[in-house]
């Protein structure tokens, strides 16, 4: 009888997570379309090999913890509810609920985003049911104030660590800038993203970062001609497209023009003359002195090239809309 016991609890915590995963919609850990089968497999290939590894060692514990002086064995419960609560660390977004802690981020913005974490199933599930396993034996509760509190600390270790290796993944704790939500600009060619700075503009080193981390968005890197990137010390305000908390602007131009800082939700766009601004204009201009549509496009485009700087040669992913447009001299 008690082994078929042992049997019944053995298929059970073999199954259980990969049901639930199942359920839950996961897909399996190489991607593939469904968790069920993944998690059943035992080899290294497959999520069940996780599984192996978390069963076998809650199920080595329980059988050495037969062994284990009184006072010791009677902490394995809350080393066991210890995994568990590892388990749902694993299963959250931790980085998430640090920036809502450290920052002016709400739960609402940040929303609830659950990781398809096998390991955190599975110690989850394991743990559980190992618990249902030991819980109604007597020798494994802990006895007195003493007790109490070795348990509190062994139940308090597993999901410290748990959250701080989880913590340590997540490269949003440890940035200085966070988040490029860019924002919608009626001209062409015009372009803003809002970012999140940790440094304020009094710190000595802010404006070399900063510089460092606009250039992502360079303009000779990309289809923008003139592009603005809006610092902002509300994370809050960043990720909800909000320029009210703007600090400071850095402007950069396709054209060459030099870099510039405005205070503030400073102005990249009104004081600069961008090729399609000046292409825009003279096409406009021609329009309405009835040219022909196709002819007005040609002499707009000649017009913005003759007026438009050229940036001096360099390797980039993308040419600049001047060398685009324009024949070479």
């Amino acid at each position: 009888m008690k082994k078929l016991t042992i049997g019944t609890w053995l298929v059970v915590a073999w199954v259980l997570p990969a049901a639930i995963a199942h359920g839950l919609g996961w897909s399996g850990i190489w991607g593939s379309s469904g968790a069920f089968a993944d998690y059943l497999v035992p080899l290294p290939v497959a999520g069940g090999f996780l599984h192996l590894l978390t069963l076998g060692g809650i199920v080595g514990l329980l059988v050495l913890s037969r062994g284990f002086p009184d006072g010791l064995r009677r902490l394995v419960p809350a080393v066991l509810a210890g995994l568990v609560l590892a388990g749902a660390v694993m299963l959250a977004d931790v980085g998430s609920l640090y920036l809502q802690a450290t920052t002016d981020l709400s739960q609402a913005t940040a929303g609830s985003r659950n990781s398809q974490n096998p390991l955190g199933l599975f110690l989850i599930t394991d743990g559980l049911l190992a618990l249902l396993w030991i819980l109604p034996r007597q020798e494994y509760r802990p006895r007195g104030a003493a007790g109490a509190a070795l348990s509190l600390a062994a139940l308090m270790v597993p999901p410290l660590l748990a959250a701080r290796g989880m913590l340590g993944l997540d490269s949003r704790v440890d940035s200085d800038f966070l988040v490029a939500q860019s924002i919608p600009l009626e001209s062409r060619g015009d372009e803003a993203v809002l970012v999140y700075s940790r440094r304020l503009p009094s710190d000595p080193g802010f404006r070399a970062a900063a510089e460092a981390e606009a250039r992502r968005f360079d303009p000779l890197d990309s289809f923008a001609s003139d592009q603005a990137v809006y610092f902002t010390n509300s994370l809050e305000a960043a990720e909800t497209r909000r320029t009210d908390a703007v600090f400071a602007t850095y402007c950069m131009y396709e054209d060459g023009t030099p870099p510039v800082w405005l205070d503030g939700l400073g102005d990249c766009f009104g004081p600069h003359d961008s090729f399609d601004d000046r292409r825009q204009a003279a096409y406009e201009r021609l329009m309405a002195a009835s040219m022909p549509r196709e002819q007005a496009a040609d002499a707009a485009r000649a017009e913005a090239c003759g007026l438009t700087r050229r940036p001096p040669t360099r390797e980039r992913y993308m040419e600049v809309a001047a060398l685009r447009s324009c024949p070479d001299p």
